[in-house]
């Protein structure tokens, strides 16, 4: 028989496996909920007709994981009935439906818009978005893009399943994706994580359509007012459970980027000068214990659009991985440093990723 005290001590290290094993399958349940989005939207009934949305970040995880709910106000934007009103009040021949659904993600969602934009150029027509895109939380104007009712596009979408065109995989380039064969309405869906789309040739007409809404500009000029007369770098860190827990998206490829990284980086693009690192992070916590130096700040920010601003107000950008990361380094449009092991070799994601038409060539491996 064992010693009492080596009963207890065995008993007490059971228990604590257990606590841990039920708190991390919570937080593996919690992520993979289905996004549900509640919305809110307060109309005044005047002139401007002014939205107020809120946004409320439920975990320090992916964009999926919000509700709407933001402190700005967005201009209203003329929204039809039907997709078949659109048509028939706008005079155009072709139209480009999208239910801008297949990642919540802002920028995965910038990245969809900016490839259907190209296209939009290409076979002169309109973008049909839903009334809810999310997109419009950040920005003042997308080009080209006009909206409908939410529900009715969504039901027009599926009720048209068989003429969908759906681009799964995540960072390819199709310029040749062909278009109105049969139809002047294509229904268009996909990831399109791909700069030669936009890049060079549409660069300016991109940048554009992201500017940000003055609530979300105000905001985040605001935080940066103080590092005015320093060179600003944006640092953004992403160690979310997104990619540290999630076993799927750790399993397909995903990584996050080493403490060791940031700290080579901040030498490199520091370059002796004086400075102000600006970091931005979904986990806040990780940054603050992991990056350390007297020239460094962190924003508690809740809105994911005003965290994009900030860095994108910066001089210079040291990316973490994933599409936010990689709009903060473009529309910085400074000095910008890379992860250079993302996706992990030989993984599914590794596999799909296209670097050359992904990573802008100018961008630094580190």
């Amino acid at each position: 028989m064992k010693p009492p005290i080596l009963r207890r001590s065995l008993f007490k290290l059971i228990v604590v496996v257990l606590v841990c094993l039920i708190l991390r399958t919570l937080v593996y349940l919690i992520f993979n909920k289905n996004s549900q989005h509640e919305a809110k939207i307060d109309v005044e009934d005047d002139k401007s007709r002014l939205i107020q949305l809120k946004q409320v970040r439920i975990l320090p995880i992916g964009g999926s994981n919000v509700i709407f709910d933001q402190p700005w106000d967005l201009p209203s934007e003329k929204s039809y009935n039907t997709v078949e009103e659109a048509v028939k009040s706008t005079a155009n021949r072709r139209y480009i439906v999208s239910s801008m659904s297949y990642s919540h993600g802002l920028g995965n969602l910038m990245f969809e818009y900016a490839a259907l934009y190209y296209y939009a150029r290409k076979y002169k027509a309109f973008l049909v978005f839903p009334d809810d895109c999310l997109l419009r939380r950040a920005f003042e104007k997308l080009e080209k893009v006009i909206y409908v009712n939410s529900t009715s596009l969504y039901e027009y979408v599926e009720s048209n399943e068989d003429r969908r065109i759906q681009e799964k995989a995540c960072c390819v380039y199709l310029p040749d994706l062909e278009m109105f064969k049969s139809s002047d309405i294509e229904i268009v869906d996909g990831y399109f994580q791909a700069f030669r789309y936009f890049w060079p040739e549409l660069d300016s007409e991109v940048r554009k359509s992201f500017q940000f809404l003055e609530g979300v500009k105000k905001r985040a000029l605001d935080y940066i007012r103080p590092y005015q007369d320093r060179i600003r770098i944006g640092v953004h860190v992403r160690h979310g459970v997104d990619i540290t827990w999630h076993s799927r998206n750790l399993h397909h490829g995903h990584v996050s980027a080493p403490a060791e990284y940031y700290g080579r980086a901040m030498r490199r693009v520091s370059n002796g000068e004086q400075v102000v690192f600006v970091v931005v992070s979904d986990n806040i916590s990780w940054a603050k214990r992991n990056l350390v130096g007297d020239n460094i700040v962190f924003v508690d920010s809740t809105e994911r659009e005003v965290d994009l601003a900030i860095l994108s107000y910066c001089n210079h950008t040291i990316m973490s991985t994933g599409t936010f990361s990689w709009w903060a380094g473009y529309l910085a449009n400074g000095t910008t440093v890379r992860f250079k092991d993302w996706p992990r070799n030989g993984s599914d994601l590794d596999h799909m990723v296209d670097k050359k038409n992904y990573f802008l060539p100018h961008w630094i491996e580190l």
